[in-house]
């Protein structure tokens, strides 16, 4: 079983603050052996939206500390458990110390940057010097043409796939993006109104996650991996990129239950037995799971986050510019190849669809005054982390399931994380020289283990081949 890191953020599961000790009310999620009862909520002085976890035959709710420990014994109750927290990667660890060669990119170690110029590596001359908010943006971004799936295009675009974002929702007026439809589990009053087809992004981190996946092709702006894919938002993050398992859980039961082909998750926190028997029954159903592995490095304890540490989900790492393995991707100490990490993705300085780009440009809102630009104001904009990574990888594999009519999740997730998939991955920094490959006379760098940064960095090109 794949281990895990809290990189987001970190949650305990029933633990005795939570259930033992502290007066007043607390988050809960009951499964029950039989037909769930929304009455034990209230016969016990607590409340629930008596919205059932279809695949946990559960209700979410909250109830009185004291209840709670009479309740675990009741006949009908299979389990309670913590509704824990869930949150999106505000920013990347700081990269370790060491030395500071003048070949490496700068990171400015933030997710979200502001108007910074990204430094060239010499040992890839082919890159460009781009600052934010440059009009001058190619339409392809580095981490598309980097994985190839640009080339791959004229094999498979996406087309016919469903892409479930399971985020902050997507912005539905964007330039560059087209939902087909989704869904709204973000309860009021943290979704104002609270109206479950209100899937529209009011954080930012969802648009940005589907632009990367697949934003449209010709359109002025920037291309996703799988342009031609069809998007779906699921909103189970709120304005401030927080969320109740709970939410996550009927997220990814309503991906399941609506024949969604891939579902990427660019979200974690602890550890939740509810949201593991959700991404069960999502992955026996056939829907392929992704999900960011963290951004904490090593520096957490044990490794890579939930949901993407559950065997039924795909972990995807984060490679930078330069090709190279992403100091701030989670992984384990794990000697068992493929325990935690699946495979790599880009995932830093990714430009992609940002909150703001509107269709109407006579639109008052402050985000609006400029919407064909690409600035953090207008359309497009730069963030880093495995929440980048993991679309790529999700964009990938709607390409690969077009390319390969009547796969499974099963055969499409083999297919991309096979040797025939990928191309070879690099640490940036020796683990033994703390010396930076990239300096003169620096020993060239071995391959990064299958155990830290998964099979490789994706290659989509080579994933859609026959």
């Amino acid at each position: 079983m794949k281990s895990f890191v809290m990189a987001l953020l970190v949650l305990t599961v029933l633990t005795s603050a939570a259930f033992g000790q502290n007066p007043g009310e607390s988050k809960v999620i009951i499964a029950f052996n039989g037909a769930p009862e929304p009455g034990l909520f209230a016969a016990n002085g607590g409340w629930t939206d008596g919205v059932v976890i279809q695949s946990a035959n559960a209700l979410a709710g909250r109830l009185p500390t004291a209840a709670i420990r009479g309740l675990q014994h009741h006949p009908n109750v299979a389990y309670i458990e913590e509704d824990g927290a869930a949150f999106i990667p505000e920013k990347v660890a700081k990269r370790p110390s060491g030395p500071t060669p003048t070949c490496h990119v700068d990171y400015r170690f933030a997710e979200k940057m502001t108007d910074v110029t990204l430094s060239i590596d010499p040992t890839y001359p082919d890159q460009t010097t781009v600052a934010e908010g440059d009009p001058a943006i190619d339409e392809v971004p580095y981490g598309v043409s980097l994985m190839q799936a640009d080339q791959a295009w004229t094999t498979a675009t996406g087309a016919g796939v469903k892409l479930a974002i399971i985020d902050t929702g997507i912005q539905t007026t964007h330039l560059d993006l087209t939902v087909s439809g989704g869904a709204n589990f973000v309860p009021y009053p943290y979704n104002y109104p609270g109206n479950s087809s209100d899937y529209a992004d009011d954080y930012g981190h969802g648009t940005h996650v589907a632009g990367t996946a697949a934003a449209r092709r010709g359109n002025g702006g920037v291309a996703g991996v799988a342009p031609d894919a069809l998007l779906y938002a699921v909103k189970v993050l709120d304005a401030g990129g927080g969320a109740q398992w709970s939410w996550v859980a009927k997220g990814i039961d309503w991906a399941r239950l609506n024949g969604m082909h891939v579902a990427s998750m660019s979200l974690g926190g602890g550890s939740s037995k509810t949201v593991r028997t959700a991404c069960d029954s999502a992955n026996g159903a056939g829907v392929l799971l992704v999900a960011a592995a963290g951004n904490s490095g090593n520096t957490s304890s044990p490794g890579v986050n939930y949901p993407a540490a559950y065997t039924s989900v795909m972990a995807i790492a984060a490679t930078d510019e330069g090709d190279y393995a992403a100091y701030f991707s989670s992984y384990t100490n794990s000697t068992t190849a493929g325990a935690e990490v699946d495979v790599a993705a880009p995932g830093t300085r990714t430009w992609s669809a940002v909150y703001g780009g509107w269709a109407d440009s006579a639109s008052p809102d402050w985000w609006n005054q400029r919407p064909d630009t690409t600035t953090t104001l207008g359309r497009a904009a730069c963030f880093s982390g495995t929440s980048m990574a993991c679309p790529h990888a999700s964009g990938a594999a709607a390409l690969v399931y077009q390319a390969h009519p009547g796969w499974t999740n099963a055969q499409v997730w083999a297919r991309m994380k096979s040797p025939a998939a990928v191309d070879p991955l690099y640490d940036r920094v020796s683990q033994t020289t703390n010396q930076w490959w990239c300096e003169p006379g620096a020993t060239p760098p071995g391959s990064v283990s299958v155990a830290k940064y998964g099979a490789g960095r994706l290659n989509a090109l080579k994933a859609v081949a026959p």
